[in-house]
């Protein structure tokens, strides 16, 4: 005669195919969890490069008086932390070979940096993120012309590389219209 209810091996069964259906979906959970801490970081990268790159854009290509010029952050180079826990900036090491500008413009991009961080919290969990931050200034007297110092026209390059080492660069070329 039959009992109701479910032998061992049954049970057995349905134990194995809900085991490997929780570690599919834990799996999936942690593509998608790498996935939106990458284009955070990358979001990040973007930002701070655009804000650099409009701040660098905003002077003159020469220094003017007690005002430091484009020129000066050629080779600059620097380390940003963006720290969610406190809100705040750290940049540190600066790393230039070619040039190390003056106090003024590493604090006017210690000042972008410390912005970015207090305007866009990373996430809930307390999150840093450490960025590699390069700049470069091309200078000609034409478009497509040969580079010059005193040319008026300026190209500006930010290169700011991602903890997993890819490389966003944005340009912008700029005038000397006085």
């Amino acid at each position: 005669m039959m009992r109701p209810g479910f032998t061992l091996m049954e049970a057995l069964v349905a134990s194995v195919v809900l085991a490997m259906s929780v570690a599919a979906i834990a799996t999936v959970m942690a593509a998608s969890h790498q996935q939106d801490r990458s284009s955070t970081a990358r979001a990040r990268a973007i930002a701070l490069a655009t804000q650099t790159l409009e701040s660098l854009a905003a002077l003159p290509l020469d220094n003017v008086g007690h005002t430091v010029g484009l020129s000066a952050y050629d080779g600059y180079a620097d380390l940003v932390t963006l720290d969610d826990a406190t809100a705040r900036c750290f940049v540190s090491d600066v790393r230039s070979q070619e040039a190390t500008p003056p106090p003024a413009p590493s604090a006017s991009l210690d000042a972008v940096a410390a912005e970015l961080a207090e305007r866009r919290p990373l996430a809930a969990s307390g999150a840093s993120i450490r960025f590699e931050r390069s700049v470069r200034v091309t200078r000609s007297a034409t478009l497509n012309g040969a580079p010059a110092a005193n040319g008026k026209l300026a190209r500006i390059a930010v290169d700011v590389v991602l903890p997993d080492g890819s490389v966003v660069t944005l340009q912008r070329l700029v005038a000397d219209i006085r």
